[in-house]
């Protein structure tokens, strides 16, 4: 059983060597599928999926999640609403109100994104030969035996070089999206799972691709198999 979980800082461009991993061991690589598996469970278009990536006020997200479970239970008897989403709990744990109708129907096995995440990661988890990249991934699948917790990293300079290389940015610019990625990525992980997206203990190796990378790189992930 082989099944990888991928976390990385933003500038290091491993798409490319992931993929030629994944073909050379017949393995699936999924990232964006996630997200897409995720917006057609909850009736959702993907764009409003990935703007979770880019939110920058909590007002927006909890916009966001109330369309979100609205939109779930719009054949149900379930209504959330404005003042159900202020209430002061812990985010992004909230229970909806119910609207009563002719016939009244509980709703049993609501789930919100992450449960929903969780789920699609869980039946990638069991297909095995996987490699998914993201989505807290290494925090859902943290405890499953015969996964192989991975994140890559490298120092801000060589990170910057290589945006100003990809994305044809200046200097100052590739290390404002840097940092802006970053931390959008740390605030996922954070909102979602109440975790440190670069805490040690998520992963089973954390490689510096700035000293590690080419063939060593390959060589290295190979003999994790």
């Amino acid at each position: 059983m082989a099944v990888f979980t991928v976390s990385r800082s933003y500038g290091l461009y491993m798409e490319d060597i992931l993929h030629d991993f994944a073909e050379k061991n017949k393995m699936d690589i999924f990232s964006h599928e996630l997200l897409i598996e995720v917006a057609k469970k909850i009736q959702q278009p993907v764009e409003k999926i990935e703007d979770l990536y880019s939110m920058d006020s909590f007002n927006s997200f909890k916009i966001f999640l109330a369309e979100m479970l609205q939109s779930m239970a719009d054949s149900s008897s379930m209504m959330v609403t404005g003042s159900q989403i202020d209430a002061p709990v812990y985010f992004p744990l909230f229970f909806p109100t119910y609207k009563v109708k002719e016939e009244e129907k509980k709703i049993e096995n609501r789930k919100s994104y992450t449960d929903l995440m969780k789920k699609v990661i869980e039946d990638l988890y069991r297909k095995d030969n996987v490699i998914i990249i993201g989505r807290g991934s290494q925090v859902i699948l943290e405890n499953y035996p015969h996964v192989t917790h991975l994140r890559f990293d490298a120092s801000i300079e060589y990170r910057i070089t290589q945006v100003m290389n990809n994305e044809k940015r200046n200097e100052d610019e590739a290390e404002d999206l840097i940092k802006k990625i970053d931390k959008k990525r740390r605030d996922y992980i954070d909102y979602f799972y109440g975790k440190k997206v670069d805490s040690v203990s998520l992963y089973d190796m954390i490689i510096n691709v700035e000293r590690l990378n080419g063939k060593k790189l390959n060589k290295a992930l190979q003999s994790l198999l």
